[in-house]
């Protein structure tokens, strides 16, 4: 017998029925931004922000410890509810999609001139006007809501819209929209939907999403929660292995960017409860962001893992279509490869492997074709 066929039908992910906690470092409390409602790193170095409905339209320029630089405003726009800014090369993107009851129909982002934003006191604007191509119902019921947004990312040649999940009971789920990011007026069209695996408020509602420098990270901020996404394609880095991991604050966190690859700053706003903060974590000093890795390859008559970034004492585990334990094996962080016997897969099918450390357990789906 000899191993054929062997591929991937999925990466490993996290499966959080009990997600590890994570805290962030604070840098400094922003009172003067105390609804922040997005954030974008600025290749200068400085962080811009805006904050939600009824605020003035205007970009709130900081620095890397919270100071306020600089406050330009934005000719001829109004904040209806602004919740997301998105950046590439040359311009900013602002958000004014905020939709809690799914019943506007004037959604529109506004895009901006990014060395504007540094240059001047009042900046000229563009506007990328929009609906949604599923939404016909402009009074739907509690039940129903899926048309606010929150979370906005710039890829390629387009934007990509992450919606918040307002339904009642609330499902888990965040769609995913995409539409041009020219001046004019376009139908965003529905590309994905991410179940977030937790219809509980506070966890499965996406507030702000970000990419990092070099475009192998992603995530996905909730108010108490942070979806870390790799080993993507993108645009569709939804697609990937993800990790959830729930803050050990409860806060409104709404604003998110990457400062370099391994480097995120968080905002939440002010509450009866909180004040406003900015924050940053560290992608790359702890397991957040970073999950083992599993390649296969069939050798003869033999199969072989190559594996990377073990933790100590990681433990391995084969499982058969039925749900029996075919392989267990405590991995050492310095192991590079294991090689099994083609024996132990004694049918044509899908098995599935199993890394676990602590609380953490990551999955990998592969099928086995044998001749």
């Amino acid at each position: 017998m000899f191993l054929k066929l062997i591929y991937f039908l999925m990466w490993f992910k996290l499966k959080p029925s009990a997600a590890p906690k994570i805290d962030v470092a604070a840098v400094a409390n922003t009172a003067f931004m105390k609804e922040t409602s997005g954030l974008v790193f600025n290749e200068s170095g400085t962080i811009f922000s805006i904050e939600d409905s009824g605020n003035a339209p205007q970009i709130l320029v900081l620095d890397t410890l919270g100071k306020q630089l600089g406050l330009p405003i934005l000719l001829n726009a109004k904040n209806v509810d602004w919740e997301e800014m998105a950046t590439d090369e040359t311009h900013i993107f602002v958000g004014d999609f905020g939709n809690n009851s799914s019943r506007r129909q004037d959604l529109l982002i506004y895009t901006i001139d990014k060395q504007a934003v540094m240059n001047n006191d009042k900046i000229n604007i563009g506007n990328i006007y929009f609906r949604y191509e599923d939404q016909t119902n402009f009074k739907p019921s509690i039940r129903k809501r899926r048309f606010d947004a929150e979370a906005m990312l710039s890829i390629g040649d387009s934007l990509y819209l992450f919606t918040k999940d307002y339904t009642v009971p609330l499902i888990g789920e965040s769609r995913v929209y995409r539409l041009p990011k020219t001046v004019g007026n376009h139908i965003a069209q529905k590309v994905g939907t991410i179940r977030t695996d937790n219809a509980a408020y506070g966890l499965g509602q996406i507030t702000a999403a970000a990419l990092s420098p070099d475009q192998k990270t992603a995530v996905l901020l909730a108010n108490n929660a942070l979806y870390i996404f790799r080993d993507f394609e993108l645009p569709r880095f939804w697609e990937g292995s993800r990790t959830q991991y729930n803050f050990e604050e409860k806060r409104q966190r709404e604003g998110i960017t990457f400062s370099d690859n391994c480097q995120v700053y968080i905002s939440n706003e002010a509450t009866t409860k909180s004040v406003a903060q900015l924050t940053k974590l560290d992608l790359c000093s702890t397991m957040i962001g970073r999950s083992p890795r599993v390649y296969c390859t069939g050798i003869g008559q033999d199969f072989l893992l190559t594996f990377e970034h073990l933790y100590r004492n990681s433990r391995l585990q084969i499982i058969d279509n039925q749900g029996n334990t075919i392989y267990r094996k405590r991995l050492k962080s310095s192991m590079k490869d294991l090689r099994l016997s083609e024996s132990l897969f004694k049918k044509n099918e899908i098995y599935t492997l199993n890394v676990t450390h602590k609380s953490h357990k990551w999955s990998k789906k592969i099928a086995i074709k044998r001749t």
